[in-house]
Order: structure tokens, then C-alpha cells, then sequence
């Protein structure tokens, strides 16, 4: 408005005094001159084109919502979204509008932002765009700057209530109103995740896997959250485009997935803590065996019950070794499932695997002959 209105000056003002005065004081001499009749043009092209300007935006705005949401324009409230949940038969002619993230809470499937705020925020985008022009102010007071006009007059606007103006408004609030549905249809498929979703690890620890008693039930409770994870991964998408959104449920299947693999590895985890056990109480058994084979007979009864109880060892050495491989095939399942077990663990199934060579030996130690050893240590002593 600014550089029209000096352009016109700079160029009128070369005339001076007359029917061309830009300095005109006189509202009668004024509005008698030929530069009221050109500004008066030249405000008519302005109105003109600030009308054909809101028209043609309200109109692109009005195509380019019909095309994103032209394949949702049929749906009906009772629609049923179905199994599929990775492929839309709802696409956008062109390009998707908006992006919504899917979430779950306790109760229910919703998504980041109301589907119905978009339709609310359009239109009301709409309107206030359309009231924006409302306020353009004429030409006449940037050019007679030395003439008096009151108030405050604007350039007339496309009017609300005209009938272009209502109908493409009702249409743009239909496609927008319908392409709710099929987002609340969708979500509606995610209603039988709330239950993983809200789970308890611990409860569901406590309720499930404690009663796992053998390698077996273990394996079949892991491989069931191990198929879940997989059946998720490919059963929901990164994101879909449904009418004109694009629906991001990358997250939710990340955060269900993630679930399964936290209840798959507590699973394993406690599996590991029971063999811990089991292995440290077969463990003590041979500790028990190795202190008393250290311990010096002080007399000859005692040296004799030593001996038969040695006579023993070779049978609970065997039960430990039956044990033992029991235990290390039980063992086994951390490996398929290539779950980590701490150096400890790992340590000490080795020592369990050392034990029965250790307490050989130490049977050999404590049957030799003590005067041979005495013999020794005098010749010794001697030379």
C-alpha cells in the first residue's frame, strides 16, 4: 500500500496545482478532480483483487482438503477398521495433510491430538483468514496526505455470509468431520493391546513365572513372548496414511514389543536365579566333601572312620556328576535364547564342573601312605 501510494505521489506531484493536485485541502475541489476518479479506480482493482484473492485461497483450500480426504467421504459411523492393520484402503489423492501419534493409556486407544481439533482448527483457520482482510486500508489517505479524511476506511472483503463462502466452509467441515471416523474405527483395533499395555511385570512375575518348575514350561513361556514380539513387529506398522493423516504407531509397537522382551528376560531371569541355587546347594555338598578330606586324622580310629567314609565318596561323586549334567543341560537354554548371564554365574558353573577332579585328587592325598612321606622328609633332612 505503501510503495503504491508514493508511486503515485512521486509521479502526480510533477504536475503541481489542478485537477492532479496530490496536496489538494479542499473535499469539494477534491472529489470534483480527476485524481479522485483514478484513485477511485485504483481502489476498485485493489478490491477486486483482495476479493479474487480470498476467494481463490479459500477455494484451493476447500480442493486440496476434498482431495485428501476423498476416499474417507463414503464412511459410515458403524465402520469396522478389520485385521489388516498395516495397509490403508484410504489414501489421499495427493500427499496426507496432518500426522497424529497413536498412544495407549490405562483405559482406552487414542491419538496425541483429538481427530475432531483438526476440523475446529481448520475452519476456524478459515475464518479468521477470511477476517484478516478486513482491515486493508484504502488507498486515499496514503495519497492525499494533506487532505482530511475521518475514520478509519478499508477495502471491502469477501463477506462471511455469502453463499460461496458458507458452502465451501460446510464443505470443508463434512470431509473433515468424516475423516474422523476411520481414525476412531482404527484405534479401536488397538483395544486388544490395553491389557499388555497396562500389565504388571511384577505382578504378572509373581502370578506366572514363579510356578515354573521345569526347562520346558520355561521355554514355552518364553518362545510365547518371543512369538508375540514377532507376530507384533509384523502385524503393526511404522505408520499408515488413513484420509488425509498419517498415523505414526511406530512408538506403541515399540513400547509392546519392548514389554514382551522385559517379561521374556525376567522370565529367563528367574529360571537363572533357581539353577544358581540348585547349583550352589550341590556346589556346598563337594565343599563340605573337600574341608573334611583336608582335615588330618589326629588318631588311628579317627584315620579308620576317615577311610571308610571315603569308600563312600566315589557313589556321591556320581550323584553330584548326574546332578551336575542336569543342571548345565537345563543350562542350555540361556544359550539358545542368547541371554546374557553375569561372570559370576558363569564362574561358578565351571567350578561346580571342577569339583569332582578336585575332591579325586584330594582322596588320592588323604589315602597315601603317611610313612613314605616321613621317610622322605628324614632322607631329605639327612642329605
Amino acid at each position: 500500500m505503501v510503495i503504491l501510494s508514493n508511486i503515485i505521489r512521486s509521479n502526480l506531484e510533477k504536475l503541481g496545482k489542478g485537477t492532479y493536485n496530490v496536496n489538494e485541502t479542499c473535499w469539494f475541489a477534491y472529489k470534483t478532480s480527476n485524481l479522485c476518479r483514478l484513485i477511485s479506480r485504483v481502489r476498485y482493482s485493489m478490491q477486486d483483487s483482495l476479493r479474487y484473492m480470498v476467494l481463490s485461497s479459500i477455494f484451493y483450500l476447500n480442493d486440496m482438503i476434498q482431495d485428501s480426504c476423498y476416499s474417507v467421504l463414503q464412511c459410515q459411523e458403524d465402520m469396522v477398521w478389520g485385521e489388516n492393520l498395516t495397509r490403508s484402503p484410504l489414501k489421499p489423492k495427493k500427499h496426507p495433510l496432518f500426522v497424529l501419534d497413536l498412544v495407549l493409556d490405562s483405559k482406552s486407544v487414542k491419538y496425541t491430538t483429538p481427530p475432531e481439533d483438526f476440523g475446529k482448527a481448520v475452519v476456524d483457520l478459515f475464518d479468521k483468514g477470511i477476517l484478516a482482510t478486513y482491515n486493508v486500508p484504502r488507498i486515499d489517505g496514503f495519497v492525499m496526505k494533506n487532505l482530511f479524511i475521518g475514520g478509519d476506511p478499508v477495502i471491502l472483503s469477501v463477506y462471511m455470509w455469502e453463499p460461496e463462502v458458507a458452502r465451501t466452509r460446510e464443505q470443508i467441515q463434512k470431509a473433515l468431520s468424516k475423516a474422523e471416523i476411520p481414525l476412531r474405527a482404527y484405534a479401536e483395533e488397538f483395544t486388544e493391546y490395553l491389557e499388555l499395555h497396562n500389565l504388571d511385570i511384577e505382578t504378572y512375575v509373581k502370578a506366572n513365572v514363579t510356578n515354573l518348575s521345569s526347562v520346558k514350561e520355561v521355554k514355552k513361556e518364553v518362545r510365547k513372548h518371543l512369538l508375540e514380539i514377532r507376530r507384533m513387529e509384523q502385524s503393526l506398522p511404522s505408520s499408515i496414511t488413513i484420509g488425509p493423516f498419517v498415523v505414526r504407531v511406530k512408538p506403541v509397537r515399540e513400547a509392546l514389543c519392548n514389554k514382551r522382551k522385559v517379561l521374556a528376560k525376567r522370565t529367563l531371569d528367574h529360571f537363572a536365579d533357581k539353577l544358581r541355587k540348585q547349583l550352589h546347594m550341590a556346589s556346598e555338598k563337594c565343599h563340605s566333601m573337600y574341608r573334611r578330606l583336608r582335615v588330618r586324622p589326629e588318631s588311628a580310629n579317627e584315620e579308620k572312620e576317615k577311610k571308610a567314609w571315603i569308600k563312600l565318596l566315589p557313589e556321591q561323586l556320581e550323584t553330584y556328576k548326574e546332578t551336575v549334567r542336569k543342571l548345565l543341560v537345563e543350562y542350555e537354554i540361556f544359550y539358545e535364547f542368547y541371554h546374557y548371564l553375569p561372570e559370576a554365574d558363569v564362574n561358578k558353573k565351571f567350578e561346580a564342573i571342577r569339583w569332582p577332579i578336585k575332591i579325586l585328587k584330594e582322596i588320592e592325598v588323604a589315602l597315601a601312605p603317611a610313612g613314605p612321606r616321613r621317610k622322605t622328609r628324614t632322607a631329605v633332612a639327612t642329605s
